[in-house]
């Protein structure tokens, strides 16, 4: 089995042993005879196509997003940029759906007294347009009571997302943490309640602010391959048939026994529409071996080959 990685996105395999059963017969064995042969049995072998894996485009496909990758712009080779180039050429087809979220976009403050401490809470977020995702930023500060000395201060950016059931997930500067968060909209008052700091369990702390209020829409997007492209894959769905392998020579044709003969060859591939995108190729060259043997009346065949 030969393996060859193309960007570290496409991975390539090719089937390298055809044992074959029956094949063209010739009573001289020379270089042009030998071709043919040869190219005779890869075609009879019903498996002369180069396989060109997609499992990488696959792990894209099989989840939803509020990315529209029809339109972004991408560095040529990023996975995203295949799905474009499949998209556009055919091969996927991209679906659709509306979704609904309450615009939290506001300035909000809290506060709560906790045992001996009094916590201040201060956050601006606002709603990407267009997108569940959330931006700003806060500022916590802890007060030992009653003397209302600084404890602990902390601040920083605050991003997260939206859910459809009235949920904000949110992770605050550097933390690794994220909690979801109750919301509530109703006209110009806000409210998010849940914990003063992600994965701070139940000390809760409700934060009120004012804002434009109302809901945002924002189009949730899934892609699946088309027939099209389905058509080209191997019963593993995990490959496509890339093209035909093509036999250009055959050379250093010798004899290892009165009865077996053995040579070289080179072979290409030209990529189909497919297969050029996951690759980023035109085509694909290699080389390989192939033994011929001698039977009883003296005619010469096609024994194996290794691509």
């Amino acid at each position: 089995m030969e393996r060859l990685t193309v960007k570290g996105i496409a991975i390539i395999t090719l089937s390298t042993l055809f044992l074959l059963e029956a094949c063209t017969s010739r009573t001289q064995l020379t270089p042009a005879t030998a071709k043919t042969m040869l190219s005779e049995g890869l075609r009879n072998s019903k498996k002369n196509s180069f396989l060109v894996g997609f499992y990488q485009i696959n792990g894209l496909l099989n989840q939803r997003t509020f990315e529209n990758l029809a339109a972004g712009a991408y560095p040529p080779n990023s996975l995203q940029s295949q799905v474009q180039r499949l998209l556009q050429a055919g091969y996927i087809v991209e679906s659709s759906e509306s979704l609904t979220f309450p615009n939290i976009t506001g300035t909000y403050k809290g506060t709560r007294d906790i045992y001996s401490a009094h916590w201040n809470l201060d956050m601006t977020v606002a709603v990407q347009p267009g997108s569940p995702n959330v931006t700003g930023q806060f500022r916590f500060e802890s007060r030992y009571q009653p003397s209302g000395q600084l404890a602990e201060t902390h601040w920083g950016p605050v991003t997260g997302v939206l859910n459809p059931k009235q949920t904000v997930t949110l992770s605050y500067g550097e933390m690794r943490n994220r909690s979801d968060y109750r919301v509530s909209v109703e006209g110009n008052a806000l409210e998010i309640i849940g914990p003063v700091f992600p994965g701070a369990g139940n000390q809760e702390i409700t934060l009120k602010g004012t804002g434009p209020g109302g809901s945002i829409t924002a189009a949730r997007y899934s892609y699946s391959f088309s027939p099209k492209f389905l058509q080209l894959a191997d019963q593993s769905r995990m490959q496509i048939n890339g093209g035909p392998i093509e036999v250009d020579d055959v050379s250093r044709l010798l004899l290892t026994t009165e009865t077996i003969a053995a040579a070289e060859f080179a072979w290409h591939v030209k990529f189909n529409g497919a297969a050029r995108i996951l690759t980023g190729k035109d085509s694909q060259t290699g080389r390989g071996t192939v033994e011929f043997g001698k039977q009883p009346d003296g005619t010469w065949v096609l024994a194996s080959f290794d691509l």
